[in-house]
């Protein structure tokens, strides 16, 4: 039997309604995701303390198994959980909700419900925006925050 193999590079796909904050042209070497995340973090609180003191990052990212998973069903039953929610969330009028992903983003990729969580939010209103990095979303809130 003959084997094929295909080279397929898989990029994140972007909805036409949703902003993407970066260069979607970059290619190369990057901070990882939990990288890009502590440092926005410190960045907001620079810049941006006001907003710093309200942001949340929403821990739905983990794998969990035994007693974590059963405690992870229970917090998704009290709404502590939200399949899909975004990294940054800022509840200022209006909310400011970020996905932040990788400068490269062919090296991320979509999570379960996190396309839909974004739209939800973007139906409601809010400034809604995937960052490629760090700096992109900074950047994002300064164009969207006027205080």
């Amino acid at each position: 039997m003959q084997r094929i193999w295909i080279y397929m590079e898989i990029f994140m796909k972007f909805p036409s309604w949703l902003h993407v904050a970066g260069d979607v042209s970059y290619r190369g070497e990057c901070p990882l995701e939990d990288v890009e995340h502590v440092t926005f973090f410190n960045q907001l609180r620079i810049q941006f303390p006001e907003l710093h003191a309200i942001a949340v990052h929403p821990k739905n990212e983990a794998k969990r198994t035994g007693k974590d998973f059963y405690k992870a069903k229970q917090d998704k039953l009290r709404g502590a959980l939200n399949t899909g929610a975004s990294d940054v969330v800022i509840p200022c009028t209006p909310a400011v909700v970020i996905e932040l992903k990788r400068l490269d983003h062919t090296q991320s990729h979509w999570q379960p419900g996190q396309q839909e969580y974004l739209s939800q939010c973007h139906k409601l209103g809010s400034h809604v925006c995937v960052a490629l990095g760090w700096g992109a979303a900074i950047n994002f809130i300064k164009q969207q925050y006027i205080p």
